[in-house]
């Protein structure tokens, strides 16, 4: 498979959150290749970014990744050699083993829908005061027409009427 270095280091770096959030996991520390998609699965952050040239599934290290990537330049050509990666680009030639991928994987679904166009309005301020790393914020449209803060995050709401600027 061919792709552009760029797209794939900016793909692997979105990834980042999921990859830091496996920890115990066997997807701990590791992207996950499957065509189209470039991923990073945790426990409570997963993160899945579309990468059109990505048409093999296999699963390798992250550090490791990054460090050919930090070199990497131009088109970038990824064969599957025995049970190991190979990575070439210019004059180089770099492997790495590839991680055998768990049994079960998060469930994506098919298609997110578009955030509004106001979305970013609609914050004023968002504080994580929460030291755990299990946080997170949800927005039912139909109930409210705005953000709600859960697990102890503070959000002050702008442009929302009716919700409290603390929950």
């Amino acid at each position: 498979m061919k792709i552009d270095s760029k797209i794939l280091k900016s793909a692997v770096a979105k990834c980042a959150a999921g990859v830091e959030a496996g920890m115990g996991l066997a997807q701990a520390g590791k992207i996950i290749f499957v065509p189209g998609y470039v991923m990073g699965i945790g426990t409570s952050v997963n993160v899945r970014v579309p990468c059109e040239g990505i048409d093999s599934t296999f699963m390798v290290d992250k550090a490791a990744l990054d460090k050919i990537l930090a070199k990497a330049t131009g088109e970038l050509n990824i064969v599957q050699d025995g049970q190991k990666m190979v990575f070439k680009y210019a004059r180089s030639r770099l492997t790495l083993p590839f991680a055998e991928l768990p049994q079960m994987l998060t469930e994506f679904p098919k298609e997110w829908d578009a955030a509004p166009v106001d979305f970013i309005d609609r914050i004023k301020a968002v504080a994580f005061p929460n030291k755990t790393g299990y946080a997170g914020l949800a927005w039912d449209v139909d109930a409210y027409p705005g953000l709600i803060a859960t697990d102890s995050i503070r959000i002050v709401i702008a442009l929302c009427e009716n919700l409290p600027s603390r929950a």
